[in-house]
Parts: C-alpha cells; sequence; structure tokens
C-alpha cells in the first residue's frame, strides 16, 4: 500500500492541470497589454490613420509576452520516496546515531578481523623471541668455542643449551668430535651417554666419533663397544665406521679383531673402499704377515677397488723389510701392469731389496725402469745400486755407477 501510494505521489500532473496553467499564465499585464495594443490598433485604422509605429507596437508588447511564458516556473519539489525514507531509517537504526560505534557493520567486522590478526600475529614473536635470540646467541657461542678446540669453553656453552632444550644431535657431534681430536676418549665417551640419556636420537656420525675417540687412545674394547650399542639403537654403520674400527684395531696390531669385523662389514653389505682395505692391508704388515696383506690386496682387486699408491707400497715397503725380494718385484710388477704410477720411494725400496739380496742385474733393471718413467736417480738410487754391486763382489761394475 504504501508503495502504491508513493507511486501515485511521483505520478506527472495530468492534462487538466496543463490548461490549468496555461489559463493562469495568459491572465495578468500580459493580457493586458495585449489587449491595449490591439484597441490602438483598430481605433487607428478606423480612423484613417496611418501609424508609422505599428511595428514598433507590435514589439513593445511582444517582448514582455515572450518573456513572460519563457521564464522558468518554481516548481513544488516532489515529497521523498517513503522507501528510500524506510531504507535510511533502516541503516540510521544499524549504524546508531554519530559518533557511536558501528557495531554490527561490515567495515566493523573488517576493523576486528584486522586487530585480531594484527594482534595474533605480534604475540608470537613476543613470546618466543627472547628465546629463540637466546638459543641463535648460545649456539654462535658454542661454534666459536669448538672451532678454536676450546674443551672448557664448548662444554660450558653445550651444557647451557642442554638446560633450555636446544642442543641437538649436531651439537652433540661437535662436542664429541672435539674431544676425540683432543685425545680426551673419556669425555668424549661421557657426551655420547649424556645424549643417550636426553633423548637425542644419535646418528652415524655420532659413533663414528665416539669411536675415534677410542681409536685414537688404542681402546679397541670400547671401541669395539660402541660398535655393538650402535646396532642396539638401529643405527647401521657406514664405510667410514669400517674404517675407523679397522684403524683402531691396526693402531695395536690387533689383526684377529680387524679381520673379523673387517668380514662383519662386509655382510652387512657396508661399502669398502681404498681406505678400509688399505687399513687393513696396514694391520697385517704392522704384524709382519705380508701374505695376509697381499691376499687383501687381491681381494681389494677382485671386489673392484682400485688400489692406490699408497696401498702397494704398504705392501712393497713390508716386502723390502723382511727382505722378499721376489714379493717385492712381483707387488711392483702388479702394480705397474695395472696403471698405477709409481713413485722414487717404492722404486728405491725394490732397489734396496734387490741390493740385499745381492742382484746386480734386478737392481740396475728397476734403476732403468725408474729413469724411463721420468723420475729423477737420486743418491738414495745410485747408493742402493753400488751397494749392490758391492756385496756382488764387483768392484769394477760399481766403480762405474760412480
Amino acid at each position: 500500500m504504501q508503495l502504491q501510494a508513493t507511486n501515485n505521489e511521483m505520478a506527472p500532473p495530468s492534462c487538466s492541470s496543463k490548461r490549468g496553467w496555461s489559463s493562469s499564465s495568459l491572465s495578468g499585464p500580459p493580457m493586458i497589454l495585449l489587449s491595449l495594443a490591439v484597441i490602438a490598433e483598430v481605433a487607428f485604422w478606423l480612423c484613417g490613420i496611418e501609424s508609422q509605429f505599428s511595428e514598433v507596437w507590435l514589439v513593445l508588447v511582444a517582448v514582455p509576452v515572450i518573456l513572460h511564458f519563457s521564464a522558468p516556473k518554481s516548481v513544488k519539489p516532489l515529497p521523498k520516496c517513503k522507501v528510500f525514507e524506510e531504507e535510511a531509517n533502516d541503516t540510521k537504526k544499524r549504524t546508531g546515531p554519530p559518533g557511536s560505534s558501528p557495531i554490527g557493520t561490515t567495515e566493523k567486522r573488517r576493523a576486528a578481523k584486522r586487530v585480531a590478526t594484527e594482534n595474533s600475529g605480534s604475540a608470537g614473536p613476543t613470546v618466543a623471541g627472547p628465546l629463540e635470540a637466546e638459543r641463535t646467541a648460545l649456539k654462535a657461542e658454542f661454534d666459536m668455542f669448538v672451532k678454536s678446540g676450546d674443551t672448557n669453553g664448548a662444554e660450558g656453552a653445550l651444557k647451557k643449551l642442554v638446560d633450555i632444550g636446544a642442543a641437538s644431535a649436531v651439537c652433540y657431534n661437535m662436542m664429541i668430535s672435539l674431544c676425540s681430536k683432543q685425545h680426551q676418549a673419556k669425555e668424549a665417551q661421557e657426551w655420547m651417554r649424556r645424549m643417550l640419556e636426553s633423548g637425542v636420537k644419535p646418528d652415524v656420525a655420532s659413533f663414528n666419533c665416539t669411536i675415534d675417540a677410542c681409536a685414537r687412545a688404542g681402546d679397541t674394547a670400547r671401541a669395539e663397544h660402541w660398535l655393538q650399542r650402535m646396532a642396539s639403537v638401529e643405527v647401521l654403520p657406514n664405510t667410514i665406521t669400517c674404517n675407523t674400527v679397522i684403524n683402531a684395531c691396526a693402531r695395536v696390531g690387533d689383526m684377529e679383531r680387524a679381520e673379523r669385523w673387517m668380514g662383519k662389514f662386509i655382510g652387512m653389505g657396508v661399502v669398502l673402499d681404498v681406505i678400509s682395505y688399505s687399513a687393513m692391508i696396514n694391520a697385517c704388515t704392522k704384524r709382519r704377515d705380508v701374505l695376509s696383506a697381499e691376499r687383501w690386496l687381491a681381494m681389494m682387486a677382485q671386489n673392484g677397488v682400485e688400489a692406490n699408491v699408497v696401498t702397494y707400497s704398504t705392501v712393497i715397503s713390508a716386502y723390502a723389510k723382511s727382505g722378499d725380494k721376489t714379493g717385492a718385484e712381483r707387488c711392483l710388477a702388479a702394480m705397474l701392469d695395472r696403471g698405477v704410477l709409481a713413485d722414487s720411494i717404492i722404486y728405491n725400496a725394490v732397489i734396496d731389496t734387490c741390493a740385499k739380496a745381492r742382484d746386480v742385474d734386478g737392481a740396475e733393471m728397476w734403476m732403468t725402469k725408474m729413469n724411463e718413467a721420468g723420475l729423477k736417480l737420486t743418491t738414495i738410487t745410485y747408493n742402493a745400486v753400488i751397494n749392490a754391486c758391492t756385496k756382488a763382489g764387483d768392484a769394477a761394475r760399481a766403480e762405474l755407477w760412480l
């Protein structure tokens, strides 16, 4: 009903209203002027008087009339639409009076959400900021002590990290490795125990550092203990583990233990490298078991691991020390056949072995090969050949090398 009433109020004026407006416009001063002009013109015409100013009369009368009709009329303003008024009233009800809080509006909800987001975002760093800053500072301090080799300083910083729960496996590993390098096997093992008790899961590097600390101290029993403990926490050994254990056994000449663990590592599928086999060969040579060393050298080739100059040098030196000229020459020949270049130390060792065996021909042959390989013949080389000639009783031949 309200909408219908509004439409009626907004409807254009009717034809009758238009006619009323026209009649009201013609009445008044314009109609009087027009009437006077017509009467004057008729009077002049009846009297036969010609007026030269008839055109002027017409202009004087027509202009005011035209201006009167063309002037804008005052329009009565239309009443406001009730629908718009009701909507405005509803808006006022929702937003409230001026100056009040716009509760319930979209702007209010957006503003509240924005404030809540800012508050939630700023609350986190306020709480976690100091703790994170402390962790960063302590880790930087700990790293500085480790790099400088300051065991006491590193221990103090690590204890603080443990107290605030910021000590990771990397931190423990760095501490254990530092103790190992400082030959502090007891302290290294103590930190390993703390790591396990704290609930921090150790990795293979943790055990390798601990085993290395025991190996440096020559304590193969403790090294083997940590190797067994390694399996109890389901951490698999790697190549570094194998090398560390074998080196520990080699330092004390415990070949039996080294061979036993070497076999275990192979059975576990640990990939062995040239360092692994070289450590095993070194363990054999320390026991002067050159045949076992050469056997591991052959096994090394069978497993597709190429020996380097250090590996061959270890075996050849072992043969040279034992005076086994045949074994030394055999290893040097195998080395050259596999394309591994020998250095002057290896050639001199074989030449010296030939000299001790009074084999002048062999000494001169290896001296010639050494020269053909482009190596410089040193005083040690000439002395070895001269010594071979002297021991063979061939003084004239010895003089040729002077």
